[in-house]
C-alpha cells in the first residue's frame, strides 16, 4: 500500500544528488510511489529548505562535501529537544563513508547501497516519514502543555490577587483586635493572626512565580552588605526557631558587599531559612555561614534534619517540588520557595545548589553570589524617631479600591500614631499628594 500525496511542508523529502537531471529522476521516482518530493540543487538551498519543515532528507555520498557535512552536522546536533531529522544516504558500491564518520553514525542516518530496488527506497521512506511523524506529534503535545502551563500560571495568579484582598482586610482586622485584646483571648488572636501570616506568605509565593515565569520581576539593585541582609534574615526567624526549640548558629566570617535587590536576597535567605527550620525537628541545629571564594562569596544553610532523597536532588529547585509529604503537610507549603530561591540568586548573576548524605542525614543548601567591586559608602537614616520606636508625626497617603481593605489598614496605621489620608482611586491621590504633599504613600 502506498502512501498517499501530502501537501504537508512537515512530510516532503528534500533530494540532493550530484546533478540535477539525478535529482530529478529521483524525485519522479519518489512522487510514482505517493510522496511529496523536491529536488534541491546544492547543499546551501537544501539547508535553508529545512527552516519550512522536512518529512526526510534523501542525499547521495557524491554530495557530501566537507563544507556541507559540517554545516549538516550543527543543523542536526542543535534541533529542537523533540526533533531528530531522518536523514538517508545513497551509497556506491563498497562505498564505506570513512571520510565522514561523524555523520554516517548517527542515530537518524540510514545508509542504502545503489544500485537499491524501488521497493526496498519505499520501504525505508515510509518508515522513516512515519517515525518524523511522531516526533511532529510530540511537538504538538508539548506545545499543548506549555500553553496548558502557561493557563495555569495565569490562573494562580489572578487567584493569588483576588485573594490578597480579602486576607489583607483579615489581617488588618486581626492586628487590631490582637492589640486591644486581654489575656484570655491573646493567645487565640495570635495564633489566627500567625496562619494569615502563613497564608499570605503562600500567596506572595503564588504571585512571584507567576511573575518569575512571565518576565515581570525587576530588580532594585544597590550595593549591600552581606551580613546586614542576613542579619534582617535571622531577626525575623529568631521566634520562629525558638519556639521549636532548634538551636541556630551563624557566623559570617567575613562581610562582603553585594550588588543586589535587597528585598529579592532577604527573600532568598528566607525561604532556606523557612526551608530548614520545616524539616528539622525540635532541638535539632541550624548553621548559616559564609566564606569567599575568589570573586564569589558563598552563604550555606545546613542542618542536621529528615535530609533529602537522592532522587529528589535533581528536582529540588522545580515549582511544586516537595519533599517529605507528612512533613510538609503539617508545616504548609506549596513547593515554591526553593524554585523562587533558585531564580532569585540567578537574577542576581549567581547559584544555588543542595546537597544531602540522604534520609536522616540533614542537608545543605548553599549560595553563591558575586561581590561588588565598589566602594562601600555608609548612609544614616535622618528620621527621627519618637520615644515608642515609631516614626513621629509622619503623614501617609493611602490609596485603596477596597473599601474594607483601606478602612482596616487606615485604623491600623492610626493605632502607630501616623496621620492617614485615605483616597479610593488615582486621580483623587494625585489631588490629595497636591494639596497634602505627604511624607510617604501606600497603594494597595
Amino acid at each position: 500500500m502506498k502512501l498517499g500525496p501530502n501537501e504537508n511542508a512537515e512530510q516532503r523529502l528534500l533530494v540532493l544528488t550530484p546533478t540535477g537531471r539525478d535529482s530529478k529522476l529521483a524525485v519522479e521516482l519518489l512522487k510514482r510511489c505517493g510522496f511529496k518530493a523536491e529536488p534541491c540543487e546544492s547543499g546551501e538551498e537544501l539547508c535553508r529548505e529545512l527552516e519550512s519543515g522536512v518529512g526526510a532528507l534523501i542525499v547521495a555520498d557524491e554530495a557530501l562535501t566537507p563544507g556541507f557535512v559540517i554545516r549538516m552536522i550543527s543543523i542536526l546536533e542543535n534541533q529542537p529537544p523533540w526533533s531528530d531529522i531522518p536523514m538517508i544516504i545513497l551509497t556506491r558500491r563498497q562505498s564505506t563513508g570513512s571520510s565522514f564518520p561523524s555523520l554516517y553514525r548517527r542515530a537518524n542516518v540510514t545508509v542504502l547501497e545503489r544500485p537499491l530496488k524501488t521497493e526496498t527506497l519505499f520501504s525505508v521512506v515510509q518508515n522513516v516519514l512515519a517515525g518524523r511523524q511522531r516526533q511532529y506529534e510530540v511537538r504538538s503535545l508539548l506545545n499543548i502543555l506549555q500553553q496548558k502551563i502557561r493557563e495555569r500560571d495565569q490562573f494562580l495568579a489572578m487567584l493569588a490577587h483576588e485573594l490578597r484582598n480579602p486576607l489583607s482586610v483579615i489581617s488588618n482586622a486581626l492586628q487590631l483586635m490582637n492589640r486591644s485584646a486581654d489575656k484570655k483571648s491573646g493567645r487565640p488572636l495570635e495564633m489566627a493572626v500567625r496562619q494569615t501570616n502563613v497564608i499570605g506568605r503562600l500567596l506572595d509565593d503564588l504571585l512571584d512565580v507567576s511573575r518569575f515565569a512571565n518576565g515581570k520581576i525587576t530588580l532594585d539593585k544597590a550595593n549591600v552588605g552581606l551580613s546586614a541582609v542576613i542579619g534582617n534574615v535571622v531577626d525575623a526567624f529568631r521566634d520562629n526557631m525558638s519556639q521549636k526549640r532548634q538551636h541556630f548558629t551563624c557566623t559570617i566570617s567575613r562581610d562582603v558587599i553585594i550588588k543586589g535587590d535587597p528585598i529579592r536576597l532577604a527573600q532568598l535567605f528566607s525561604n532556606l531559612l523557612m526551608n530548614a527550620s520545616k524539616y528539622t525537628p525540635a532541638d535539632g541545629q541550624i548553621d548559616i555561614r559564609s566564606q569567599i571564594q575568589d570573586s564569589n562569596v558563598a552563604i550555606s544553610i545546613k542542618d542536621n534534619g529528615i535530609g533529602i532523597e537522592p532522587e529528589l536532588i535533581t528536582r529540588l529547585f522545580e515549582p511544586f517540588v516537595q519533599g517529605n509529604q507528612g512533613i510538609e503537610r503539617t508545616q504548609g507549603g506549596l513547593g515554591l520557595g526553593l524554585a523562587l530561591a533558585k531564580t532569585i540568586a540567578e537574577l542576581h548573576g549567581g547559584s544555588i545548589e543542595a546537597a544531602s548524605a540522604g534520609i536522616g542525614s540533614g542537608s545543605e543548601f548553599t549560595v553563591r553570589l558575586p561581590i561588588a567591586n565598589a566602594q562601600v559608602v555608609e548612609t544614616r537614616s535622618e528620621t527621627t524617631l519618637s520615644s515608642d520606636g515609631h516614626t513621629s508625626s509622619l503623614r501617609i497617603l493611602l490609596v485603596d479600591d477596597d473599601a474594607d481593605a483601606g478602612e482596616t489598614l487606615e485604623v491600623l496605621l492610626s493605632e502607630f500614631g501616623y496621620e492617614i489620608h485615605t483616597v479610593k482611586d488615582a486621580p483623587a491621590a494625585l489631588t490629595a499628594a497636591f494639596v497634602l504633599q505627604p511624607q510617604s504613600s501606600y497603594w494597595t
